[in-house]
This record gives C-alpha cells, sequence and structure tokens, in this order.
C-alpha cells in the first residue's frame, strides 16, 4: 500500500511536492478507507484522485511514479544509450527535470516512497540525473522502529560514500557495492542478486500496474488478450466485466496467431540460428442481435474507444484486486461513461469486492465523480501551475469544504483553483477574422 509520495525537480515539479494517501480525522465514508498494523492508528484512503487543467501536471504524478518503478525494477539491466559527437556511447538515465529554471536543469531529480510491504513500512528514495546516481537511501520501520538499512551518497570526487547502519540488514552488502554502477539503483542491484530483504521491497514496485489509454489500439498487442487465451477463468472474468458494464457484448474469443520470423543472414554459415517468433493475439467481440439469433462477432478494432478501453483495463483492474497492489490509470474517463467510471471507483470503496486493500490513483476532468457520497475530502486532489510554470500539488482538504458544499460547482467557479481561465474566445474568433480581412485587402 502507498502510503506517501514526494517529488522534485521531475518535469514540471520543481519544488518539492507531497501526495499522500493518509486518511486525515473525518468520519465520513469509513468504508473508503484501511487499517494497517504498521500505521498504527492512521489509516490509508483507498483511492485518491486528482483534477486540474490541461497541462497542469496531474499526468506528470503519473509519469513520476511510473519512472520511479520503472528505473528500479530496471536499471541494473538496462542502459539507456547515446552516441555523443565524439562518437563515443554514452549511458542517460531517461529523467527529465524542471526544464524552466537555470538551476533545476543540471540539479538531480528526487523521488521519495513511504510504502507497506508485508505489514512492514519502508522509506525509500533517491536523487538522480541523466548520468548517475547521486543519494540512495532506504529505511524500514518493523514493529515501528526505524531501522536505516542502507545509504549512499555521491562525493565530489564522483566516489559514493556507504553507510550501513543496522545490523538487521543481511547479505552480501560488499559484493552488491563493488558491482552497482553510477546509474543504476542499489535496490535494483541487490533484488537482483537475490538478496531477500530488497527481493522483498523491490516486489512492491513490480506490483505497481499502470494504465495510459493508448491514442490507438494496435492489433494483436492486448494484455488482455493474451492472459484470457490461456486461463479460462481470467477470460471467465474478462466476459463479466463486459456484461455487467452493459456495452452490448455476451462474450469474446481469443485467437493466438503465431508468425515464424526467419533470423537475418549470417555471414558465417555454420552459425545454428532458430527461428524467432512473433505472436499477436485477434479478439473477436460477440455481439448478441436479435432474439433466437447468432451473436454478431465484431474484431476489437472495430468496437468503440470506450469498449477497447475497458477491455484493456480489465487485466490490471483484476491483478490490482487480486494482489492489493496499486493501480494508476491516466485519464480514467477517456471514452467510458461516467456511470461507468463511477461504479469502477466503487469498486475499490467495496470491502466485500477489494477484501486485498488495493488502491486506485487517477485524473480526470469528470466533474461528476466530485461527489461526498463518493470521496472523502482528503481523496480529492488538484494540481495547478504557478506564474513560474511550475506544478502545485495539493488536497480539498486546504479549503475545509462544508459537508454539504455542492464540489462540482464550486470547482468549476474556480473557488479551488486548478481550472483553466480562458478569455472570451468571440474576441479571439473576431481579432483573427479581421486579420484575414486585412492580409486579404492588401
Amino acid at each position: 500500500m502507498l502510503v506517501e509520495f514526494r517529488v522534485t525537480n521531475f518535469r514540471s515539479f520543481k519544488e518539492t511536492q507531497i501526495f499522500s494517501l493518509i486518511a486525515g480525522s473525518d468520519r465520513s465514508l469509513p468504508e473508503n478507507t484501511i487499517h494497517s498494523e504498521a500505521l498504527g492508528k492512521l489509516r490509508l484512503n483507498r483511492s485518491a484522485v486528482v483534477y486540474g487543467a490541461n497541462a497542469s501536471g496531474k499526468s506528470n504524478l503519473i509519469a513520476a511514479l511510473e519512472f520511479v518503478r520503472r528505473f528500479v525494477l530496471n536499471s541494473v539491466t538496462r542502459r539507456t544509450v547515446r552516441e555523443t559527437r565524439e562518437g563515443e556511447s554514452k549511458a542517460l538515465v531517461p529523467v527529465v527535470p524542471f526544464l524552466l529554471h537555470q538551476a533545476t536543469r543540471e540539479a538531480p531529480s528526487e523521488f521519495e516512497l513511504v510504502f507497506i510491504q508485508k505489514d512492514v513500512r519502508y522509506q525509500y528514495g533517491f536523487q538522480v540525473d541523466r548520468q548517475r546516481v547521486h543519494k540512495e537511501w532506504l529505511i524500514a520501520f518493523p514493529h515501528g522502529q526505524p531501522q536505516r538499512w542502507f545509504e549512499r551518497t555521491l562525493k565530489e570526487d564522483g566516489e559514493y560514500v556507504w553507510t550501513f547502519r543496522s545490523k538487521q540488514f543481511r547479505g552480501e552488502k560488499q559484493l552488491i557495492t563493488d558491482v552497482t554502477r553510477a546509474d543504476a539503483l542499489y535496490l535494483s542491484v541487490g533484488s537482483n542478486f537475490r538478496l531477500d530483504q530488497l527481493i522483498d521491497v523491490s516486489r512492491w514496485f513490480n506490483r505497481l500496474r499502470f494504465y495510459v489509454p493508448p491514442t490507438s489500439l494496435r492489433a494483436g498487442m492486448s494484455i488482455t488478450a493474451a492472459r484470457a487465451s490461456r486461463h479460462p477463468a481470467f477470460h471467465q472474468r474478462v466476459r463479466e466485466l463486459l456484461t455487467f458494464a452493459d456495452v452490448g457484448i455476451v462474450d469474446f474469443t481469443v485467437e493466438e496467431v503465431v508468425t515464424e520470423i526467419s533470423p537475418q543472414r549470417s555471414l558465417f554459415p555454420e552459425d545454428d540460428r532458430s527461428s524467432a517468433q512473433s505472436r499477436r493475439y485477434e479478439v473477436l467481440l460477440a455481439h448478441q442481435g436479435a432474439p433466437f439469433e447468432e451473436p454478431a462477432l465484431l474484431p476489437l478494432q472495430e468496437e468503440s474507444r470506450g469498449t477497447q478501453q475497458l477491455f484493456e483495463l480489465a487485466a490490471r483492474l483484476i491483478d490490482a484486486l487480486d494482489e492489493g497492489s496499486l493501480l494508476i490509470i491516466d485519464e480514467l474517463d477517456s471514452s467510458l461513461h461516467p456511470i461507468l467510471t463511477r461504479k469502477l471507483v466503487e469498486m475499490f470503496h467495496d470491502p466485500q469486492i477489494n477484501q486485498n486493500n488495493a488502491q486506485l490513483i487517477f485524473n480526470t476532468h469528470d466533474v461528476s465523480l466530485l461527489d461526498r457520497t463518493l470521496f472523502r475530502r482528503d481523496q480529492i486532489w488538484f494540481t495547478e501551475k504557478d506564474r513560474a510554470g511550475a506544478t502545485q500539488l495539493y488536497s480539498l482538504l486546504e479549503f475545509s469544504p462544508r459537508k454539504e458544499e455542492a464540489l462540482a460547482k464550486n470547482y468549476l467557479q474556480g473557488r479551488y483553483g486548478a481550472i483553466p481561465f480562458i478569455e472570451d474566445l468571440g474576441e479571439w474568433w473576431a481579432a483573427d477574422a479581421e486579420t484575414e480581412t486585412t492580409e486579404i485587402e492588401d
């Protein structure tokens, strides 16, 4: 479970911004909260929604979380390489700092997460720029007592100072230190070397689920289809979800198509190269037409964008609820009906469905969800850019809204900020038309 996330100097985030899932003292909607022994008397929210104008930084919050996940899981094995002007190869970390200020362009980005894994609270973070990790730390809180398992700090001479202060952190620490590259995380390397304690920590990142609606569905690349083709029980659950959503689908079929790819010709005939294989999945959705008629089968690519999104979202949704993991969605309302979007959110709030304490974070423009019967005040967040172009992240709690307050109405009126201030488009149209007339006369 995610407790808190801090991000500094990443994309539109300049100063440190804090995103928290800790529930406040408000007693409303208790079913929306989770209790964990690792937090004592504190409770966590099962979900959080983020509102804001276009380009205000909503998606950058998700991008920050996704970057952390990818870097933790892949920095040990993957290196982004770019050819320099001198012809040399140079590894680059795919991190983007805040570019609108000279001081932050060359400064490292910083990320820190507080999360719970196997009833133990962890605090993990790192600073990194395009070339190297500047700092990394991991603190565990078994039984509520802090244990600083490791810390690395980059010195001015380019060497690292390594600190291991807890006897409870065991294993070949020095060996892992020796093989950790400057552009890789110690957590990533340690889990790859099968250090049990770090494997447990990295598993939390491995179970994070992200979904960003594609601009177009690539034929045959469906994750949901791949799973459904191999697991009948999973196929059944997806079918039931589509039926529940009332999109007119009664079933679907998946055909796995395997294509042999001939290997590249070799200059050495004695090389024994086996052919590679490419797999794709053809999905046909069954629509029930007139009574007593056979269902009509339509390719997934011919379905509406909403149906395509729901089908692709199904795998992440089921995994998150089954595993009790965190699902993060960019624009949940994209192409989905507001009632369906609300029902998906309510699944995470329902303890009978969400028995493993999964969490949901998403951004949206759908103000119909700004409803006190759906969200607590501490579950609603906003993003807004300041005059320097930097994103400010804040909760509805900062405005202390009354219980009877019409949240959607007040949001659209600008009471909470995080909305676009658009001038009269009629003036723009008139000015544009006048300019065209002047050009024609000239």
